[in-house]
């Protein structure tokens, strides 16, 4: 028994042990699982005081928005990229806008915005900001407008950025260095080789720094022309005779028109305004208006005709149009794009616009005579001249179908300046939106499209009587040509003159010039004897 009870005695007591060691590691296991509940379980995370977002990126700069989510001190900021400071403030409100424009194209770069003290001292920071720059150019170039000796670069941004620091390079060699005001540029770049390539890059500047660089522009500049030429002279009419105005059509009809007379079998005077040569001869011919004074053709079935209003040939007949009111005096010359977009100027400040449908008349802030009318290729740029005597002369502009008034000047009419322009204007010629030609009485300049008088002198002869300064036309920078009296013509190959005075030419005078492909065209009047004049026709053909 004594044994029985032990062994009985034991076993409870290993029972007990047992229990106890079961209750005290699920007590153990209990607070295990709490403590880990509780470290798993945190507070949620806390949102910093001071924010910074994107607004927007570009190639080479990004708008960020630093911002507070409360009223409380302080108020003042920093912002970081890449660990450097870039800018510091103090918000006016719970936004500040901030401008960095010191990035370059195709990079990576992260921000963070720092609360601060008075003291500097930094309470709280953003949550860190990462950016991407677009990879295209944020500078372009641009060129059009080539001549033989020169050419006009057009620098173009595509953004806001204020850091605006240009620098243009040719073959690598700067040739402008300087600051862009608006979102484009145009630098002439003269004194380049004839018929020669070249290449230009533009790099943009930001704190003396490179942060952007164009693609490459090659060009070649033009070859000068000929100034071989063979010349022939036509006299049309008898006495009482003159021609105005000239226009090439295509090869095989050109079409002068003046005021004409000639006599019939009977002996009778009978007068004419029109002339068309078919390549071999003349034919006299009429047109609805007794005395015709410009002709402005698109084609054989398309073409204007002025003298006391304007009327249109349309292949099938000639249409005149009421104009009083609009024209004050005669229509001296006509220019445009098409037959529903054309310009024409006339005597005492006359400047008009046709649309297809209506005459309409444009103030032209001027009484002085408009001689002569031209425009770029695109119709962007339009240019007016006119001289009268005892008036000013004028220089009227048109960009984006706004006409403005560029020169009126009495002041420097009997003065010679080759810097800028100076003489009365009788003609003005252009093709290109970034320059014009003007003739004056002194010279014939080439001015840029943002001047507003300097201009550069092209002739620059020592003798102002040799020059003519009855018209000026051409077909580009390498091939221009300007006539006059007496019987004087000159031509401008791009980098060098010839006038060609031809055998008993001393008493014409030239009033207009065409040109075409190698044809050139000259319209006047031949005074024979102080009573009689012809009209006169001079026809060139260049080799």
């Amino acid at each position: 028994m004594s044994n029985l009870f032990k062994q009985c005695s034991s076993a409870v007591v290993i029972h007990h042990l047992s229990q106890l060691s079961i209750t005290f590691f699920t007590l153990l296991s209990m607070f295990l699982t709490l403590s880990c509940e509780e470290e798993i379980v945190q507070p949620q995370s806390r949102i910093p005081s001071i924010q910074v977002h994107v607004q927007s990126v570009s190639s080479v700069e990004a708008t960020l928005t630093i911002s507070l989510t409360d009223t409380m001190m302080p108020r003042s900021y920093l912002l970081k990229r890449n660990g450097i400071q870039q800018t510091q403030g103090s918000f006016t409100s719970a936004k500040a806008t901030v401008y960095d424009s010191t990035l370059r194209r195709g990079q990576h770069y992260s921000y963070r915005a720092y609360r601060v003290s008075e003291n500097n001292v930094v309470t709280d920071s953003s949550e860190l900001l990462t950016i991407q720059t677009l990879d295209s150019a944020s500078v372009k170039l641009k060129i059009e407008d080539i001549g033989v000796t020169d050419a006009v670069v057009e620098v173009m941004m595509n953004d806001k950025n204020p850091a605006r620091t240009i620098r243009l390079s040719r073959d690598g060699k700067q040739v402008f260095l300087g600051n862009i005001l608006g979102r484009d540029t145009v630098i002439l770049d003269q004194g380049l080789a004839v018929k020669k390539s070249y290449t230009y890059t533009a790099e943009r500047y930001s704190t003396a720094l490179p942060v952007d660089t164009s693609l490459s522009t090659t060009i070649t500049t033009l070859d000068t022309t000929s100034h071989n030429i063979t010349w022939v002279i036509d006299t049309l009419g008898s006495e009482s005779s003159f021609l105005k105005d000239i226009a090439i059509i295509d090869d095989n009809l050109t079409i002068a028109v003046g005021k004409l007379h000639r006599r019939n079998d009977k002996g009778l005077l009978q007068e004419y305004n029109l002339a068309k040569y078919d390549g071999a001869l003349w034919k006299l011919d009429t047109a609805s208006f007794i005395y015709l004074n410009a002709i402005f053709s698109f084609n054989s079935k398309d073409y204007w005709l002025g003298g006391c209003g304007p009327c249109h040939w349309d292949g099938m007949k000639l249409k005149g149009y009421y104009v009083t009111g609009i024209f004050n005096g005669c229509v001296n010359k006509f220019w445009g794009l098409s037959s529903n977009d054309i310009y024409a100027v006339g005597n005492n400040g006359t400047l008009a616009q046709f649309n297809g449908k209506q005459w309409s008349a444009i103030a032209s802030q001027t009484t002085t005579n408009i001689t002569d009318i031209s425009g770029s290729s695109d119709g962007n740029n339009i240019w007016a001249c006119g001289y009268q005597d005892f008036k000013p002369t004028v220089l009227l502009k048109c960009e984006n179908s706004v006409w403005t008034k560029v020169i009126e000047d009495d002041q420097h009419l009997f003065y010679y300046d080759a810097n800028e322009i100076s003489g009365g204007m009788k003609g003005v010629w252009t093709m290109s939106k970034h320059r014009v030609f003007v003739l004056t009485w002194f010279d014939l300049y080439m001015m840029m499209s943002n001047s507003k008088r300097k201009a550069t002198a092209i002739w620059k002869g020592t003798n102002p009587y040799d020059w003519a300064d009855g018209a000026v036309r051409g077909t580009g920078m390498n091939n221009i040509f300007v006539v006059g009296y007496p019987g004087r013509i000159w031509h401008f190959n791009g980098k060098t003159w010839k006038t060609y005075q031809l055998p008993n030419t001393s008493y014409d005078i030239l009033w207009s010039v065409s040109v075409k492909n190698n044809h050139i065209v000259i319209v006047g009047v031949r005074n024979y004897n102080g009573i009689e004049y012809y009209g006169v026709v001079y026809r060139g053909v260049m080799e």
